[in-house]
């Protein structure tokens, strides 16, 4: 599906296409950047907003934002608060719940979730501090907190807390060195990247 097809309706609104463009595409595909890309924060808001007010998940134009997921293979709703310098590494996949928040310079790999168990209403999706790495087909469930500078394996699930600055990995995850005395991470793992990780009882590659 072309873009353009995204921001057809029966009846055009350009304010509307105008926001789309910008706020969808700033958060769509990673690696576009428009000339507006620093205020993309607020176009989003504004878009939600618009698309609140004029009712379109009941409207004519509910394929709006089906269309954009279909397109482009990710699904992040707009009610979710996103930093800045965010890496969505391929980003086919991914999908970010309503009440998701992410901090400043975190990466994300393909096919990841970040969302819901299915058991909470309202605030119920995750937090994800500064400099995070979640490695690729991770599922983040819940209103839970990846603190700041922690790193999420590849595959796993996780349904607890990760304290800053630690590894979680497996189905349900576990902290690398164990709960009690985790091993620390010393660099940002969004800047370095690194998708390995050793303990004196793990291999495990993430």
């Amino acid at each position: 599906m072309a873009l353009c097809a995204i921001t057809e309706a029966p009846q055009p609104n350009p304010k509307l296409d105008d926001l789309v463009l910008t706020g969808l595409v700033n958060y769509c595909i990673p690696s576009f950047h428009s000339p507006v890309s620093n205020d993309s924060d607020a176009k989003v808001d504004d878009l939600w907003r618009l698309m609140r007010a004029e009712a379109i998940s009941d409207s004519d134009n509910e394929p709006l934002l089906s269309g954009a997921s279909e397109a482009f293979a990710v699904d992040i709703h707009p009610g979710a608060r996103i930093g800045r310098g965010i890496l969505l590494d391929h980003a086919t996949g991914v999908v970010i719940g309503e009440t998701a928040v992410i901090g400043n310079n975190v990466a994300i790999l393909h096919n990841v979730t970040l969302g819901g168990t299915g058991k909470e209403a309202g605030d119920r999706h995750p937090k994800i501090g500064d400099g995070v790495l979640i490695g690729a087909g991770s599922f983040i469930l819940g209103n839970i907190e990846i603190s700041d500078g922690a790193k999420v394996g590849a595959g796993s699930v996780v349904l607890k807390p990760v304290p800053a600055w630690t590894t979680a990995v497996g189905n349900p995850a576990r902290l690398i060195g164990g709960k009690g005395i985790p091993m620390k991470l010393h660099n940002i793992p969004s800047v370095t990247m690194d998708q390995t990780s050793y303990s004196q009882w793990s291999d495990y590659v993430i």
